[in-house]
């Protein structure tokens, strides 16, 4: 070839390669949107938090300003599987250390927080901002569940899903003071294959990657480091749920709220007796009422129940249905006779060594205008008197209705409420309100010991599949039987209620206000010049308790045994001493009628 024409072919070779070296410089500046440097420092904390801080050098393509970061949400290192990291941005600046304008978002399906940043004139120039955050939860305690067990581990997406290349990246792990890594591996890509070109270094408590050739678009890195237990040290947690939870937890102490206001505003409706209004000293009893019913009306329950059957028994005696004779006691039955008997005996300036025989004048054919409760009694005296086999005795000694006559007592007790009811006076039966009220009570204690445990044991496998951490172990206590004691506590309530919940009504209210007047003049009243007085009203005073009193008031008066009753006293009878012998009657009658065998056959004698 000539030398001219391949000087000239060179000349243009040359100028050809000068303008595709040219074309690739100006490429390669107007490239794609890059991350040049990845610089990433994380702080393990004692409580368990994780605070990171990311320095990045981005190169903006073009026009654009703005760069997505993902943050990836899952913890692929929990016992049960993936479950949701807490991240919480705290600031994202420039290189100046000023704001930026940012927009957070949920991504893939709730697994990632998606934050968008706007750079002011960052087309085709080199921006540095800083990007701090929280992580609450990507440490995990020892004997989790983990591969390893008795360390202390701390597992993170660094990158999450960049959908930009990184040029050049660098960690730096910072653990509790003290703590020393014992393992660390440096993951990428989705299958989580060891990193290949990273490097690791270790000084003190910290540990630093590298991967110097960088990553490919939408390849992310996961470290984790580990090391020996002991240096975390978790508070609990303040999130809302959190908490929300530790509210929820103690929900069974409503159990006793709801109770309460159940019950009262039961009480309140049909439980609540009317006021009363004030009283007046009143001459004469209820009419149409026993003894036993006003006695009942005015003490309720609280006093004891015999004294209304000794009061039944005087009012039988004075209308000519028993009559009642002093002897002296069988030595055998005294040995078993109540020690408190004996003692009030001998505080009135008795010996003690009295008995009773309960005479039955008139037969169950004569029985005619008898209450309900009256024909009870004298079933109940006859049935413990003893027999040939053939026919019953036709009396009774008080010292033998030991054992015997106790089984009559539900049901005298039940017919002097029954007469309370058709009166009017009170709503409904006493005693079948309690044992109502009592069996509603039972019912949260029985609910309270069989499904107690079986919720407890629900709620460790609610706190553990929700929070990720064993019931057992955590702040917060789950079964610690707060459902029993929220049971417990109901039935208390319940109970309460039971002994306020029988109630009387407005005619009932004014019938006690009445009784009490009555009450009241046969306690205070003067000297009374009539004999039939103080029998007609003596019952009255017994089941009133002040039969003493009204005794006392006929001194001068009654001056002469009634024929009714039959005793040693002859002519030194006296008023007085008459009323100290209806008391030990009284007392005698109370620890016979209620004694009844225990389970070792021993007396048992209730008052």
């Amino acid at each position: 070839m000539h030398p001219e024409a391949r000087t000239i072919r060179q000349a243009l070779l040359l100028i050809g390669a000068l303008t595709l070296s040219l074309s690739s410089v100006a490429s390669a500046q107007d490239g794609p949107t890059r991350i040049r440097i990845f610089d990433a420092v994380l702080t393990v904390h004692a409580d368990g938090s994780l605070d990171v801080t990311e320095e990045l050098t981005i190169r903006l393509a073009g026009e654009s300003n703005e760069i997505v970061r993902d943050f990836s949400l899952r913890d692929d290192g929990a016992r049960k599987g993936s479950t949701k990291l807490d991240v919480r941005i705290l600031a994202v600046t420039d290189e100046d250390g000023q704001p930026l304008r940012t927009e957070e978002a949920s991504a893939d399906g709730g697994w990632a927080r998606r934050l968008r940043i706007w750079i002011p004139g960052a087309g085709n120039a080199d921006r540095r901002i800083s990007i701090r955050y929280r992580v609450a939860g990507a440490t995990h305690s020892a004997n989790t569940g983990r591969t390893f067990a008795g360390l202390e581990d701390m597992r993170w997406n660094v990158t999450g899903n960049v959908d930009v290349p990184i040029d050049s990246l660098r960690v730096r792990v910072v653990l509790p003071s003290g703590a020393r890594p014992i393992r660390t591996t440096v993951y990428t890509g989705a299958g989580e294959f060891a990193a290949r070109g990273a490097t690791t270094g270790k000084n003190g408590n910290e540990v630093s990657f590298a991967l110097p050739g960088g990553l490919p678009p939408h390849q992310g890195i996961a470290i984790e480091v580990g090391w020996p237990a002991g240096y975390l040290h978790p508070k609990p947690s303040t999130s809302l749920w959190h908490r929300l939870a530790s509210v929820l937890l103690w929900w069974p102490l409503l159990l006793p709220l709801i109770a309460f206001t159940v019950a009262y505003r039961v009480w309140d409706k049909t439980g609540r007796d009317p006021k009363e209004k004030s009283q007046v000293v009143r001459y004469e009893p209820v009419e149409g009422v026993s003894p036993a019913g006003l006695g009942r009306l005015v003490s309720g329950e609280r006093e004891s129940q015999m004294r209304l059957f000794a009061a039944t028994m005087v009012d039988l005696a004075i209308r000519g249905f028993l009559r009642i004779e002093e002897t002296t006691p069988n030595i055998l039955l005294t040995l078993t006779k109540d020690v408190t008997a004996i003692a009030q005996s001998m505080l009135h300036g008795e010996s003690g060594r009295i008995d009773y025989i309960i005479h039955f004048v008139r037969p169950r054919s004569e029985w005619k205008g008898l209450k309900w409760h009256e024909e009870r009694l004298l079933e109940g005296l006859i049935n413990a008197a003893p027999s040939d086999g053939i026919t019953k005795h036709d009396s009774v000694r008080v010292s033998m209705l030991s054992n015997k006559f106790y089984v009559s007592v539900p049901e005298i007790i039940q017919a002097i409420e029954f007469e309370l009811v058709a009166k009017g006076y009170i709503r409904k039966r006493p005693g079948g309100v309690n044992l109502k009220w009592v069996a509603y009570a039972s019912i949260p204690l029985l609910v309270g010991g069989i499904a107690g445990r079986v919720v407890g044991s629900l709620l460790d496998l609610a706190w553990t599949w929700i929070f990720d951490e064993p019931a057992a172990n955590s702040w917060m206590p789950l079964s610690d039987n707060k459902f029993l004691l929220g049971m417990l506590l109901s039935t208390l309530i319940l109970i309460g209620f039971a002994a306020i919940m029988p109630s009387r009504s407005v005619a009932g209210a004014r019938a006690r206000e009445a009784a009490l007047g009555f009450k009241e003049f046969l306690g205070r009243v003067g000297t009374m010049p009539s004999v039939e007085l103080f029998e007609r009203y003596l019952p009255y005073a017994i089941a009133f308790g002040v039969q003493s009193s009204w005794s006392r008031t006929f001194e001068n008066v009654y001056v002469k045994a009634p024929e009714w009753y039959a005793g040693a006293m002859g002519e030194n009878f006296s008023a007085t001493s008459f009323g100290h012998r209806i008391s030990d009657l009284s007392i005698s009658a109370a620890s016979s009628m209620s004694s009844s065998p225990s389970e070792d056959g021993r007396l048992r004698i209730e008052l």
